[in-house]
């Protein structure tokens, strides 16, 4: 039996109310006895208690006025009625006044324990269905916040796609213009001022997009006074006008390990709030920043951090202060005093939590009428911390590689397409995917490399990718992105994506990818040492017997070999044969797989024609043929030939 519970008596006789308190002195209970009924009302205001036994008959006072007194306080104490009348109809009013059970006068010590028992059996039954029932209303407000900040991430992704790709155009073009603009001109600077607010921008929606998506936060070092100089100017643009925000910073740069996306989550919450605490009538918002060093003792008192130099945060405001007995649970999950529908009660806990997260404490100090105080301590370290510079685009020079780019924004493939031409690279743009399949498709080998953007109308990016690979095994792809939750890196490259590039999309940025990727499939298939030929040796294609084809050099795993073009027209795939010009050595029916085909230069005499250099690879070779291959390599070849 539940022994702790609290017990009221109240009966005008003390006689009585003694007896009670004897018979129920068997249990541990915590018993209060009063024979007053006023004071009886000024215990239940005052104290909780599982269960109040109330004589009816009082003067002042009887039992069903002191239950009706305080009818409005929504307490949860269950009642007994003692009385001596008996009567059936006595019981009846008894309950409808809210008892939930009546014992008779005089009365028998064993029926009241057992009536006293099975209240407190009640109680407790009542207490742990309002507790399931105050757990489930918790569940039930996390699911709804969960999917509200599902719903914000979806809409916030797509706007974040749309304001990346308007980014990619501004900064795209700028880059351009920065590289035929002479370096003595003032409009270098203009442009370099584009490009800084730009980035801002992308930081920004970044920045916005993380705070509808939950991710492990990435610590890196961070300068913190900038981080919050950029929380207070977003905030800016949210707060009333008639709030004030002050500064008193006594450094100008500090360095923390942190997430910099939570820490800025951490200043919006506290000045939102202070915002709030001005109930709309104004104020001031001061953020103070000033470096401490804490010894063992001070650190214990903060939480027992690590003694050291912290940087010490203050938000504090003006507003109408936290009473003593709520500032005790501001930090607790779903604790609020905000009207329904104005607040989770997550905001505070969700930054108590990123805080002990960063090492650090997090304190409040609050006076009614006079505003509140969050203090905040984040340990220091040392570092050097990046500085803003000019962003000039870093040349990279390219190569003479075909890419095959796909974008549905006509601006941003036009732009692209300039960059990587730019770089020496000759680029096929198209704003529509099944028209990029339908050319990939007439002649696969004649692209080294396909760029895409990943949200796209019909055919997805990714789609496009698996397209890609049906048609040619291994062929490189580039997703570019604004925004899009399908794209994640584990396994791409079983699914010929090689890099993922996040819109807007640098110059430099570009040209580094491409250069990376055309790489790793040069270095994948030159597995073995290439050799130069003695004298001339052709390479013949099954499907077109006729057509002789000068080889360029040859290994153990592949071969390569010039042909010329005309009007962009590519040499079929297919079966090949090897022979010297006499004949006098011929390999036949040799397997291969296209790894690449590229334009050496045009023709000097036909413009119409381009010389192209294709490379494959061997595949399923018999034993013989391997038998021929080798004989090949010891008495046609002769040293090692460069890479090309």
């Amino acid at each position: 039996m539940d022994t702790d519970a609290k017990i009221l008596i109240v009966d005008d006789d003390t006689v009585v109310a003694a007896s009670v308190k004897a018979v129920l002195g068997r249990r541990a209970y915590d018993i209060t006895v009063t024979n007053d009924a006023l004071e009886a009302v000024e215990f239940l205001h005052q104290r909780r208690f599982d269960l109040a036994i109330l004589d009816v008959m009082m003067p002042v006072m009887n039992g069903f006025q002191i239950m009706e007194s305080v009818t409005d306080l929504d307490l949860d104490t269950i009642f007994i009625i003692m009385t001596g009348d008996i009567t059936m109809d006595s019981a009846i009013k008894a309950i409808r006044k809210g008892a939930s059970d009546y014992i008779r006068k005089p009365f028998d010590a064993e029926e009241m324990m057992i009536r006293v028992e099975n209240a407190i059996r009640h109680k407790r039954s009542k207490d742990e269905k309002r507790l399931i029932q105050s757990e489930k209303n918790q569940l039930e407000l996390q699911l709804r916040q969960s999917q509200k900040m599902e719903a914000i991430g979806t809409l916030a992704g797509g706007m974040a796609h749309d304001f990346n790709n308007t980014l990619g155009i501004i900064i795209g073009n700028t880059e351009l213009a920065l590289r035929t603009t002479p370096k003595e001109s003032q409009v270098r600077q203009f442009l370099n001022n584009i490009i800084t607010a730009s980035s801002r921008a992308e930081e920004m929606v970044s920045r916005l997009l993380s705070f509808s998506r939950v991710s492990d936060a990435v610590k890196k070092p961070v300068d913190l006074i900038s981080s919050i100089e950029e929380s207070l100017r977003l905030m800016r643009s949210s707060l009333p006008s008639n709030i004030e925000i002050k500064r008193d910073f006594a450094v100008l740069k500090v360095a923390v390990m942190g997430d910099q996306t939570q820490l800025n989550q951490v200043m919006v919450n506290l000045c939102t709030n202070a915002s709030h605490a001005m109930n709309g009538v104004g104020g001031i918002i001061e953020v103070g920043i000033k470096l401490k060093d804490f010894d063992s003792d001070v650190c214990a008192d903060l939480g027992d951090l690590p003694q050291g130099r912290y940087v010490e945060i203050t938000v504090s405001d003006t507003g109408q202060g936290i009473p003593e007995e709520i500032i005790k649970r501001v930090f607790d999950p779903y604790f609020t005093t905000k009207e329904p529908g104005k607040g989770t009660g997550m905001g505070l806990a969700v930054v108590h939590g990123i805080i002990k997260n960063h090492g650090g404490s997090i304190r409040v100090q609050s006076s009614v009428g006079k505003g509140t105080v969050f203090t905040i301590h984040i340990p220091v370290i040392d570092a050097i911390l990046d500085c803003e510079t000019a962003h000039d685009p870093e040349f990279i020079q390219g190569g003479k590689e075909n890419i095959l780019l796909v974008d549905d924004e006509f601006m941003i493939a036009d732009t692209m397409k300039i960059m990587m031409e730019q770089l020496g690279y000759r680029v096929s743009a198209f704003t529509e995917s099944s028209r990029a399949i339908e050319v990939f498709q007439d002649n696969p080998d004649a692209f080294d490399l396909v760029i895409t953007d990943m949200t796209m109308p019909k055919i997805t990016g990714d789609m496009l990718a698996a397209r890609i690979q049906e048609l040619r095994e291994n062929m490189p792809v580039i997703i570019c992105t604004g925004f899009n939750n399908r794209v994640e890196p584990e396994n791409l490259k079983n699914r010929g994506i090689f890099e993922i590039l996040s819109k807007p999309v640098r110059t430099t940025t570009l040209a580094k990818a491409i250069k990376k990727v055309l790489s790793a499939k040069k270095k994948e298939r030159r597995v073995d040492d290439r050799f130069a030929m003695k004298e001339d040796i052709f390479v013949v294609s099954a499907s077109r017997p006729e057509k002789k084809h000068s080889m360029v050099d040859i290994s153990r795993s592949g071969m390569a070999f010039k042909y010329y073009s005309i009007k962009n027209q590519i040499v079929e795939n297919g079966k090949y044969s090897i022979m010297t010009s006499d004949r006098r050595f011929v390999m036949d029916d040799i397997h291969c797989r296209t790894v690449s085909d590229i334009v050496l230069n045009h023709s000097r005499d036909l413009t119409d024609v381009t010389v192209r250099r294709r490379g494959i690879q061997f595949k399923d070779l018999t034993s013989t043929q391997y038998e021929s291959l080798g004989y090949f390599l010891d008495n046609y070849t002769r040293s090692v030939a460069n890479a090309m």
